[in-house]
């Protein structure tokens, strides 16, 4: 019954179901989770539920109960046919968190123990993205050069293939400093770099945003340079084809 009321059976189907049919399908797959924990259908509903707890159309939306779902299903059923679903659902749910360390070893634990399940195309290319979050693009382009390789046919070939090359364009870059060149003479018009990292504001730029270094640039789904480090607040875009989950957090594609 539930399935009929919500139908959606992976991450990227979030966003379509109906504030009415949210309720209605919570109230059925938490009493199968609770009621028939032994049953087959058990880590399904807990992961069914975690992807309800991130419906935009959902008034109690909550990312922190789509994380405790999701973890639930991966931790208790580690061997159910729902696992998969529940450590990519646990990769993306960190990665909204800004969380891309935690994030990186859920899709790595996906890709290790089902190497062939139909979303390791997927696991490998966020695997790859949460390591470009890390200040480690070798190793991130690394990562993303193996879903073309392995995955070749996968809908994430092409956009490994983005990724990688904007990480190489940004590691090619000239230092974002006003002293080193023309080149870096268009970016001083928009940031500035902190002094205590050795670069003195540029006057063209005073009125930019500060960032401390390359580490500080991410790339957004548009190809976009933001600003976004562990070390300093920065912008991030919506990954999803919907709406922010709460809180207005996204992930970058």
């Amino acid at each position: 019954m539930a399935e009929m009321i919500y139908p959606v059976a992976a991450w990227d189907q979030i966003g379509s179901a109906s504030p009415d049919a949210i309720k209605q399908a919570g109230e059925l797959l938490a009493a199968l989770a609770q009621k028939y924990r032994s049953s087959h259908e058990a880590p399904r509903a807990l992961v069914k539920l975690g992807y309800l707890a991130i419906e935009p159309a959902n008034p109690k939306a909550d990312l922190d109960e789509a994380c405790g779902r999701f973890a639930t299903a991966a931790q208790v059923y580690p061997d159910s046919d729902a696992a998969d679903d529940a450590y990519l659902g646990s990769g993306m749910c960190e990665s909204l968190r800004a969380r891309p360390a935690r994030a990186a070893d859920f899709f790595s634990r996906l890709l290790d123990e089902s190497p062939g399940s139909p979303l390791a195309a997927e696991a490998q290319y966020r695997f790859g993205a949460a390591l470009s979050r890390l200040d480690e693009p070798a190793e991130a382009m690394l990562a993303l050069q193996q879903v073309r390789v392995r995955y070749p046919d996968s809908r994430f070939a092409a956009r490994a293939l983005d990724r990688i090359t904007l990480l190489h364009r940004l590691r090619q870059a000239p230092q974002l400093s006003p002293r080193t060149g023309p080149a870096s003479t268009e970016v001083a018009g928009l940031y500035q770099l902190d002094d205590a990292y050795g670069g003195s504001p540029g006057g063209k730029g005073s009125d930019g945003l500060t960032i401390r270094g390359a580490s500080d640039i991410a790339i957004d789904a548009q190809g976009l340079a933001v600003v976004s480090s562990p070390k300093s607040p920065g912008a991030t875009s919506s990954m999803m084809p919907t709406a922010a989950p709460p809180g207005g957090r996204g992930v970058t594609d």
